[in-house]
């Protein structure tokens, strides 16, 4: 495995073909979720409170949908 910096300021991770691919994207999801939330100031319990608010709204879109 080689880690670079590339002219654009990106960081290159080439890996054989050995590893695992779901193993690798479950570490790239990881990797985008700290890059989105790099600089967050929400917290915790935000966070679960908007979770808890999506989820409803999909069941409500869900039971909607099955009624028409």
């Amino acid at each position: 495995m080689t880690v670079k910096r590339n002219k654009k300021n990106q960081v290159v991770v080439t890996l054989s073909a050995k590893v695992d691919a779901l193993e690798v994207q479950r570490a790239l999801d990881y990797m985008q979720y700290l890059e989105l939330t790099a600089g967050s100031k929400a917290t915790q319990a935000q966070a679960n409170v908007l979770a808890a608010e999506a989820s409803a709204n999909i069941r409500r879109a869900r039971v909607k949908k099955i009624a028409t």
